[in-house]
């Protein structure tokens, strides 16, 4: 297990080198704290945290979860000790870590994760009330909202930012970020003057303006352009219905009999690998059936699997054919 977590740490760093040309450790440690709680940090060079965060059993979620928390911490190491920032402007800090494990989790399980984690941190930041934001350039340390705003505010307005750039143009401008004030405190307005420096695809000026140094409302659907969560979910909850209540839809145990292999055996292995097809590594209904075929060891001709699932799909456009096209 500690092998895989250090290959796992090793991973994320060898990726930030490689976007960064540049290695701010020579070697690094991970301490695993005695408390259960009460978060991470990284004191460079080391990255800390609590007990709770590697379970007995690491499944596929938790590895994800502890991606996310390395490539946060990891992160620290140029957007906090490379690149230094005052308290009072943390999302220098940790709105740029917040990003860096964003793109980390997206380098290593797909842009579904991103995308995930991005409607997340939208829904939450609009529960908290205009009254009580402030500006991401300067929001005070005892700020009842500090920490989720400078991290998922902070987060969405460097997306913003890539959105405009492209994501090459994106880690290219961190790249020269890092290489031309490394060992400096910067500030949002340094930030704002090597942004117009670097860039003249954007107004820069007005997008600092807007997203840095005002309250006003951001344009969260700029962000979320590329986030159909609502349909995608109205969608699986339709599926759902059917597989319940349709006795003659065929289902995972019944695919199992169809093709003569343990009905029971092949639900449990479908659900077992849920996060893979959630997240598009396992590409649909056909392809988690040879997966299952696969896993029990079992020989079924190709052809079988292709007339199950065409059955699959025929049942399901059936009841898709009779909702009311105004829906």
């Amino acid at each position: 297990m500690a092998k895989s977590i250090l290959n796992h740490a090793e991973k994320i760093l060898e990726r930030l080198c490689s976007w960064f040309s540049s290695n701010p450790v020579e070697d690094f440690y991970l301490v695993q704290l005695k408390r259960t709680t009460f978060g991470q940090y990284a004191p460079f060079p080391l990255v800390a945290f609590p007990r709770d965060d590697i379970a007995k059993e690491m499944d596929g979620e938790k590895w994800q979860q502890l991606c996310g928390m390395l490539g946060h911490e990891i992160a620290h190491f140029c957007f906090g000790a490379v690149l230094e920032s005052s308290p009072q402007v943390q999302w220098l800090s940790e709105g740029f870590a917040q990003y860096m494990s964003l793109l980390i989790l997206e380098e290593f399980y797909g842009t579904y994760i991103l995308k995930t984690k991005l409607y997340d941190y939208i829904e939450s930041l609009q529960k908290v009330e205009q009254s009580e934001q402030a500006p991401l350039c300067n929001i005070p340390i005892d700020h009842p909202h500090q920490p989720m705003l400078v991290r998922r505010k902070g987060a969405l307005v460097l997306h913003m930012l890539r959105q405009e750039i492209g994501k090459d143009g994106f880690l290219s401008l961190l790249k020269a970020l890092i290489n031309r004030y490394q060992g400096e405190l910067i500030t949002t307005e340094t930030f704002n003057r090597f942004c117009e420096d670097k860039l003249d695809v954007i107004d820069v000026s007005g997008f600092f303006e807007c997203y840095m140094m005002a309250i006003q409302p951001y344009g969260w659907d700029h962000v979320a352009e590329e986030v159909p969560f609502v349909k995608a979910v109205m969608f699986d909850l339709f599926e759902t219905l059917i597989s319940e209540f349709d006795i003659e839809y065929p289902g995972i145990e019944e695919a199992g009999k169809a093709l003569c292999i343990d009905g029971d055996a092949s639900k449990q292995i479908y659900r077992s690998f849920q996060i893979d097809r959630y997240t598009g590594k396992i590409g649909g209904f056909a392809a988690a059936i040879r997966r299952v075929v696969e896993i029990l060891g079992e020989h079924v001709p190709p052809e079988k699997i292709r007339l199950l699932y065409q059955e699959h799909r025929q049942a399901f456009a059936e009841h898709l054919s009779n909702i009311d096209p105004r829906i």
